[in-house]
């Protein structure tokens, strides 16, 4: 079985920061403590969740996924590390649902605030397409014919 990590890959911006912050951090000033430091040098980096999960229950597995570690785990109940490897691919699977079931609920609740802005765009239209129709109501003359011609469609009875 094989495992699908969903996440994301993506840039890291990483200021390097050549000295201590020790020596720059005085202990008896920490009550007014200002954090501003400046950088020479900043360098980008692969970051994100889905590389590094994929490849760190890979190396903890080695390429076996969680119910095989399991299964060997039971067959040998001492060894130690074996067990120390199932905890991890648990903890590690169970990252990866929880960061999938994350992701799936914020992508709902992304169509769902679309869906709303478009529902409230569709109410303003109706509104003010509402508006205009009681504005031309009070406008028109009850004694004028609205659509006088609708009913010219049929043809005049033709005289011999």
């Amino acid at each position: 079985m094989t495992i699908l990590v969903c996440g994301s890959l993506a840039f890291d911006t990483i200021m390097v920061f050549p000295d201590q912050f020790k020596k720059l951090i005085l202990p008896d000033q920490i009550h007014i403590l200002n954090v501003s430091f400046m950088v020479p040098d900043m360098r980008r980096e692969y970051g994100g969740t889905a590389g590094n999960i994929a490849y760190n229950l890979k190396a903890i597995g080695g390429g076996q996924t969680y119910a095989q570690l399991s299964g060997k785990a039971l067959t040998e109940p001492k060894n130690v590390a074996l067990a120390g490897q199932v905890d991890a691919m648990f903890k590690g699977t169970m990252l990866r649902g929880s960061l999938l079931n994350a992701y799936a609920f914020w992508k709902m609740g992304q169509i769902a605030a679309i869906a709303a802005v478009a529902a409230f765009i569709g109410a303003a239209v109706l509104l003010l397409l509402a508006g205009l129709g009681f504005w031309h109501l009070r406008r028109t003359d009850p004694s004028v014919e609205v659509l006088p011609r609708l009913g010219a469609r049929t043809p005049a009875p033709v005289e011999p």
